[in-house]
């Protein structure tokens, strides 16, 4: 979510600067409409991420236009109670052309600086203002810097005659692609609407302190919900919140009221009088003898096959615009004459430029060449908006594009996808090869829905609880995908194939989902059924449980007794059946000791779980060593050149109440060290707290590690074959003694050097690792 500083103070300043209330019946304002907006970008920067490119500028300028002159493209989605009141702000936004002293300029300057790209007080550090802004009276400047304090922007349109007039904003919170974040496209919308003197709609909270007639009484919107009501009237009633007005913080707003927009055009004209005048317009430059070509694309980012919008916005001031020439290398079609061309479809991957040359009535020509303009993948990360596809992998938001490696996504994320078959007749089948989100419930998720709207769920997906198959049932073909991610952790995020199948699937694909294996008696579990297609009839079956949801898509189980027990899922629909069957998906209770674990039969042991980040190189069982048993715990750094990542295993839950000998746990250990600089470490940990907190009671790294010293030309291919290779390790945990619930992990942390061989792991009260009491 993001967040602005709009203080109480501020928002009594703003309302008195603008005296919008007092002259509240003046003029009716509700068709007014023509004014431009000269504005200058500052991009401040220490040469890094936030020097962002011209392109998301453009793109910035775009939004603005779209969303004050109501051609946002989900006010259609705009609720009925709002429509009535949904305004036209009528203003358009121009780079400005010229500067204070009458130079040419492109309105977008550059200013190196590192101490102020980081603004520490929320935009209103005066000194940077007061160094590269442009006279307020002529224009709205917008300083783009890497972090505006601890919010995504900050508008301070109350400062009246003051060097603090102006936007603020982080790099991210500009434009639309590359280093904009997809799910904040609107924060200028928002923050500009600041500048024009609106204050949150839900300032005040049920007060109502906006100081605008016809948006209600409201809280702080989250997300994409649009009928709440958290505020009544006087006579009690509830009142609707405007969670769709672009000054909420929702997700999903689309619309300015009348009574906001009368109270822009007010402030403009209390305010900023010049900035309304013709005479303004040749002094910025955004109007006069100028020939300017410019163009933007619906989106810098395509898929192969797809198709994009060009758009011109080339000006010229007292003359018209006679001739358009397009090129377009690497799209089809090539070039192009004409104001607008049709959609231009890349098939191949590649960036490309585009390329606009104007030519006025007088015969003044003008060229822009757009280099690196069109990126075009196979691959398709997460972001807002519509891909026709075939084949293609499709990535979390930070995942793998033409130019960019394979990173974690990024938190305060949002983004709206639908995936149409290319083919018509045809269905989109999403297969996910990995899947991991922040491991915590109700922080990220994945929903994806059946069709090109988000009508119908198929799910909900968070933590390691991978979607599989996802195949459309829809006539369009489409699935659609909406990703959330909170202000906290991330994750690794997924990696997935789409392809196009010929029919819908002939019988539900089944997804099971549980709130927990590992649980003691008298808990209560959920068992969680994501199958698609939905089901018509369905039927839960828990050994040792008891429920009294058998026919629910969320079953909620107890168990009363300790044991190992199994679970079943049968479902039916109309194109056929399917079946679930886990004969170890639940054990209650926590294991005695002694205990021992050779590593020779199933793997991993059962009850144990590998966790395995970044989907790569983990622990894994080998046959081909040990000391005298049938197998051997292996972490294979030798191939783990991601350093610094972490692969755990961790147990099920042992009880050591009734222990009153020492107890100790003890293992068998491996190990040659490749050199001093890969730096490999071995950890035990433990938990008496169901796995909340852990604390390391074993750590070595590669030098105390290592059990046998050899050329480090054959560390890679070392097998410890001999019982000389091998050490033995005893932990004492008797400070653990009467805890009911106690829990191992072992960590293994690569620092790209060799195997770690483990084997024998015992728990007991011997130190010399005979498993006894």
């Amino acid at each position: 979510m993001f967040r602005y500083l709009f203080s109480i103070f501020s928002l009594v300043m703003l309302l008195q600067a603008s005296g919008v209330k007092a002259q509240s019946n003046d003029e009716d304002y509700a068709t007014k409409e023509g004014v431009v907006i000269p504005v200058v970008f500052h991009i401040v920067h220490g040469g890094g991420i936030e020097n962002i490119t011209d392109d998301q500028i453009f793109e910035c300028m775009a939004q603005l236009n779209e969303d004050y002159n109501d051609r946002d493209r989900w006010r259609d989605q705009i609720i009925p109670e709002f429509k009535p009141i949904r305004a036209n702000i009528g203003v358009e936004f121009r780079l400005a052309r010229k500067d204070p002293n009458g130079n040419r300029t492109s309105g977008i300057l550059r200013h190196y600086n590192p101490e102020w790209t980081v603004q520490t007080n929320n935009g209103s550090d005066i000194e940077m203002k007061q160094a590269y802004g442009w006279p307020r009276k002529n224009y709205l400047n917008i300083f783009v810097v890497r972090a505006a304090g601890d919010h995504a922007g900050s508008a301070w349109a109350y400062a009246i005659d003051n060097d603090l007039d102006g936007v603020v904003s982080s790099f991210w919170a500009v434009g639309r692609t590359r280093e904009a974040r997809p799910t904040h496209v609107k924060i200028m919308t928002h923050e500009v609407g600041h500048w024009f003197s609106l204050a949150h709609t839900f300032a005040g909270g049920c007060d109502n302190l906006d100081g605008v007639d016809d948006t209600p009484p409201s809280d702080v919107g989250q997300g994409c919900e649009h009928y709440e009501y958290p505020c009544k009237d006087e006579e009690g009633n509830k009142v609707l919140a405007n969670r769709q007005n672009y000054m909420d913080y929702g997700q999903c707003t689309a619309m300015f009221t009348k009574g906001q927009k009368k109270k822009m055009w007010l402030y403009m004209f209390d305010n900023h009088p010049e900035m309304l005048e013709d005479d303004n317009k040749v002094k910025t430059g955004i109007e006069g003898e100028d020939l300017w070509a410019d163009f933007y694309a619906q989106k810098n980012f395509t898929a192969v096959g797809n198709s994009v919008k060009y758009t011109d916005q080339s000006f010229v001031s007292g003359k018209k615009i006679k001739y358009w020439e397009w090129t377009f290398p690497g799209g089809e079609p090539s070039a192009y004459t004409g104001k607008n061309p049709p959609l231009v479809k890349y098939e191949y991957e590649g960036v490309y430029p585009a390329i606009l040359k104007v030519t006025a009535e007088d015969g003044h020509e003008e060229v822009t060449v757009k280099e690196n303009y069109m990126i075009v993948s196979s691959n398709i990360a997460m972001q807002n908006g519509e891909f026709e596809v075939s084949e293609a992998k499709f990535f979390d938001p930070g995942g793998k594009g033409l130019a960019n490696k394979r990173g974690k996504y990024g938190n305060r994320t949002d983004a709206l996808l639908v995936l149409k078959p290319k083919t018509e007749g045809k269905f989109v089948k999403v297969d996910f090869d990995s899947f991991e989100l922040e491991n915590k419930s109700n922080t990220d998720y994945l929903e994806v829905f059946d069709g090109a709207d988000t009508t119908t769920l198929i799910g909900r997906f968070e933590m390691d609880r991978n979607p599989g198959t996802i195949i459309s049932t829809h006539s369009s073909g489409a699935l659609t995908f909406r990703f959330h991610s909170n202000m906290e952790g991330r994750a690794e995020g997924w990696e997935a194939s789409v392809s196009l199948a010929d029919s819908k699937p002939v019988a539900p694909i089944i997804r099971v989902y549980q709130s927990q294996k590992l649980a003691f008696a008298g808990d209560t579990l959920q068992f969680f059924d994501y199958s698609h297609p939905f089901p018509t009839k369905r039927k839960w079956a828990f050994e040792g449980g008891k429920s009294s949801d058998l026919k629910e898509k969320v079953a909620s189980v107890i168990y009363e007794k300790e044991g190992e027990y199994s679970a079943s899922l049968s479902l039916k629909s109309e194109s056929g059946k399917s079946e679930w069957n886990d004969d170890f998906a639940v054990k209650i209770g926590a294991d005695p000791i002694p205990m021992t674990e050779s590593f020779g039969e199933e793997f991993p042991p059962r009850w144990w779980v590998i966790s395995n980040p970044d989907k790569s190189v983990t622990w894994e069982q080998r046959k081909d060593a040990g000391l005298g048993g049938k197998g051997v715990l292996v972490m294979n750094n030798t191939d783990n050149s991601n350093m610094g990542t972490i692969d755990e295993i961790k147990t099920q839950y042992f009880d050591f109440s009734t222990v009153v000998d020492s107890i100790y746990i003890t293992f068998d250990v491996a190990y040659t060290k490749f050199d001093d600089q890969s730096p490999d470490v071995l950890e035990v940990l433990v938990s008496k707290d169901f796995g909340k907190t852990w604390e390391a009671v074993y750590k070595k790294t590669h030098t105390d590690l290592e059990t046998k010293a050899i050329d480090t030309n054959d560390s890679n291919d070392w097998i410890p074959t001999e019982k000389s290779d091998w050490r033995k390790e005893s932990i004492n945990v008797s400070k653990y003694q009467g805890e009911k619930a106690v829990q191992l992990k072992i960590r293994n942390t690569s620092g790209y050097g060799t195997r770690i061989w483990i084997d024998n792991l015992t728990i007991g009260s011997d130190q010399n690792g005979n498993a006894t009491l």
